[in-house]
């Protein structure tokens, strides 16, 4: 039996509870980016304008920068990466580098720990190759500066925040002029020296404007600094402000800004062990921002290394699980991520050796990609996790609609390929009085599930919808991402079932009206829904009685609407004087009749089928007088009577001086026979049977009059064409 809404609702529920005391089990892909001793330290993640991922890392055994850009299969299970020595002139990389992309080109941020410098190392040449040509400048050489360095670019130019050992404080360089040259121009200022501030800098740019997040180890609390005037000269104007002010958080600063330019910065609490992200939601530029403040995961000491990236103001979150999985983790919200409740969940993404230090955070083309380093084995790995979930692309009909069938099928499209779908992911949706409608099968892989139906009894319409339960999944993502219901789909196509018999329901018979040779006898027949007629056998007809005999109208028109249209031709041969009469029956002689949804026509009897005397067949209308044929059509005989009668004459002054020779009709019987047939002298159609318009048209073709423009000349009182006119004049006398 198919789960009704309320069904639905209850499982939903204990699911989602389910769901939010436990993690959600991830499939990345991982490899090993480089396995040779002590590796992997420090590392900055980033993608190039090819999104090919990248990576500046410290070697600890040879004390050098490192760089590996993935050239293959970067998102598959075996990535080709190119490895190169950017700088190994001194104990150079560690303590954080950083790594942005000028087009395609890497250019990288380091602290050259033998020296205390910061420098900065521009690829301009060979850039994927294992001999890249790289140039490097020392930025800040003013004491022990440039580590916890964070690099930015502005069309091009390196902007990098960093700590200054020596003055403990938060600095900031901003290239102004050669920026690509081994002599570039340097602008460098303090942003903070308030304590011992500028650990863990996390640098970010809204409209060219600098933002940074950081750690001030004095108050054990992280810190933002926007700038918000004169950011490229010596006298930058900065506002700083509280993030936190729970005891020992703010190491790990990562730093992200959302569409609007808010910051959202993620760090490590040691007091509890959590990952924190806070949001700024107000005033935010300002010495007072207001911050939403949320534990994106507890389980554990959670939270160090952390690497923060939005994706459509959603965050995401990579971190080291230091106890006691020693792992590496990621956090990804799905919903109210700005705000003090979001809907989170958390997953392990390595558990393997000692994974998840030095985590490092890229969003691209639909994946999120971490480099980290194995502290254990002391190899730099890389994982690539799914974070698009699929959705419901369509279901559509497979079989015709309206139909009878008793079975029916809907194909199922996903956006990509997916598990765990049965029948228990569907529901019918059922109107009119269709009833008992059953999803019987469900079958197919990958992105597409062919679903039947057992229809069930009645007629209406029928829709299949899918419930989402999160047992849908693409292996990483549940059905439209995490929680039940967001990835239902209810806007499929539905059938049409149609089980009852059409109906015929009335009969149009010919207009009144003589019927002479060569002139169409048209019948047609109205049912209550369209009606196709099949092959198989002669056209289907209805019997027409004409005098004595006994003639056929066949079908002509109509098949795929609801009015057929049957016509007989009228013969030379073909008589009827007092009105033709129509069979009881529509005989399909040996063809099919049904609806479009294959339901044969129930009862083919014909209303109506009384004799119709205005329907006459090569009779003589205009023989009024009923006289032989010397006199008969004549304007001074038949047209004066007729004309006597439209003016209101009746008995002898009918009749007197206009009978034709051996007339069989006296004045009662002239009378009765016009008044009969009054009708038939409507020959310019306006309703109306007048003296002065259709009296004097008859009269005037029968003095002989063949114009008929003139015939109808200040007498027609319609639209109808003059041509028009004649000829049902002439129809009255064949």
């Amino acid at each position: 039996m198919p789960r009704s809404p309320l069904d639905w609702w209850i499982r939903a529920y204990l699911v989602a509870g389910l769901q939010a005391m436990s993690t959600v089990q991830s499939a990345p892909i991982i490899s090993t980016v480089e396995s040779s001793d002590s590796t992997g330290w420090y590392n900055a993640l980033q993608v190039n304008a090819s999104d090919r991922p990248a990576i500046a890392y410290y070697k600890n055994s040879a004390f050098a920068l490192q760089y590996a850009i993935c050239t293959a299969n970067c998102k598959a299970q075996n990535p080709t990466w190119v490895v190169s020595v950017v700088d190994s002139s001194a104990n150079v990389g560690p303590e954080y580098s950083s790594l942005q992309f000028n087009g395609d080109n890497p250019v990288i941020s380091y602290h050259d720990a033998t020296n205390r410098d910061l420098k900065l190392a521009s690829c301009i040449a060979d850039c994927e190759t294992v001999t890249p040509q790289w140039i490097i400048v020392r930025v800040d050489t003013g004491g022990s500066v440039g580590s916890f360095s964070s690099l930015q670019l502005s069309e091009g130019r390196p902007i990098i925040s960093y700590y200054d050992i020596t003055n403990t404080a938060l600095k900031l360089a901003t290239c102004t002029a050669g920026c690509a040259t081994a002599a570039p121009t340097w602008v460098v200022t303090a942003v903070d020296d308030a304590g011992d501030v500028g650990q863990y800098s996390s640098l970010r740019l809204f409209n060219g404007r600098p933002i940074i997040g950081y750690y001030d180890a004095t108050n054990r609390n992280p810190k933002l600094a926007t700038c918000t005037a004169s950011c490229d000269t010596v006298t930058p104007t900065w506002v700083r402000a509280g993030v936190d002010n729970v005891l020992d958080a703010g190491e790990y600063t990562s730093l992200a800004l959302t569409s609007a330019g808010m910051p959202v910065l993620a760090y490590y609490e040691a007091t509890t062990g959590a990952a924190i992200v806070s949001t700024c939601v107000a005033q935010c530029a300002s010495a007072t921002p207001t911050w939403e403040r949320v534990i994106a995961d507890s389980a554990g000491n959670v939270g160090a290394h952390a690497s923060l990236q939005l994706d459509n103001d959603r965050w995401m979150l990579s971190y080291y699980d230091g106890a006691p999985a020693q792992a590496l983790k990621f956090t990804y919200c799905l919903l109210g991520c700005l705000s003090a409740q979001p809907t989170v969940y958390a997953t392990t993404i390595d558990s393997s050796g000692r994974s998840g230090l030095f985590s490092s955070l890229q969003l691209s083309g639909g994946y999120a990609m971490i480099a980290y380093q194995d502290n254990l084995a002391f190899d730099l790995k890389f994982a690539v996790i799914d974070i698009v979930p699929p959705t419901v692309s369509a279901i559509v009909r497979i079989g015709p609609s309206p139909t009878n069938a008793t079975i029916v099928s809907f194909l199922v499209t996903f956006s990509e390929d997916v598990v765990g779908v049965d029948a228990g992911d569907f529901i019918l949706v059922q109107s009119g009085n269709l009833t008992g409608s059953v999803v019987s099968t469900v079958t197919g892989t990958g992105a597409t599930r062919l679903v039947t139906v057992n229809v069930g009894d009645g007629s209406g319409q029928l829709r299949l919808d899918l419930i989402d339960d999160d047992t849908i999944n693409d292996g990483t993502n549940p059905l439209g991402a995490l929680l039940p219901g967001n990835g239902n789909f209810g806007a499929g196509e539905s059938y049409v079932i149609d089980k009852a018999p059409p109906v015929l329901t009335s009969l149009i018979m010919p207009s009144p009206g003589n019927y002479v040779t060569g002139r169409s006898l048209d019948v047609s027949v109205n049912f209550g829904e369209s009606v196709v007629i099949g092959t198989g056998g002669v056209a289907p007809s209805i019997a027409l009685t004409i005098g004595a005999a006994v003639r056929n109208a066949t079908y002509f028109s109509g098949s795929g609407g609801s009015t057929l249209s049957f016509r007989y031709v009228v013969a030379a041969n073909d008589l009827d004087t007092d009105g033709i009469a129509i069979g009881a029956t529509l005989s399909l002689n040996g063809s099919t009749l049904r609806d479009v949804a294959g339901n044969d026509v129930a009862a083919l009897g014909l209303p109506g089928t009384a004799l119709t005397n205005l329907v006459l067949v090569n009779a003589s209308i205009l023989n009024i007088d009923d006289s032989d044929v010397s006199t008969q059509y004549e304007a001074a005989t038949d047209g004066v009577l007729l004309l006597r009668y439209l003016l209101g004459y009746r008995g002898g002054a009918l009749t007197a001086g206009a009978l034709g020779s051996n007339a069989r009709r006296n004045a009662a019987q002239i009378d009765a026979y016009i008044a009969s047939r009054l009708v038939l002298f409507d020959v310019d159609g306006d309703g109306e049977v007048r003296a002065p318009s259709d009296g004097l048209m008859i009269v005037r073709r029968l003095l002989g009059m063949t114009d008929a423009a003139a015939i109808t000349a200040d007498a027609k009182n319609s639209s109808r064409a003059d041509a028009d006119v004649v000829e049902r004049i002439d129809s009255l006398r064949p």
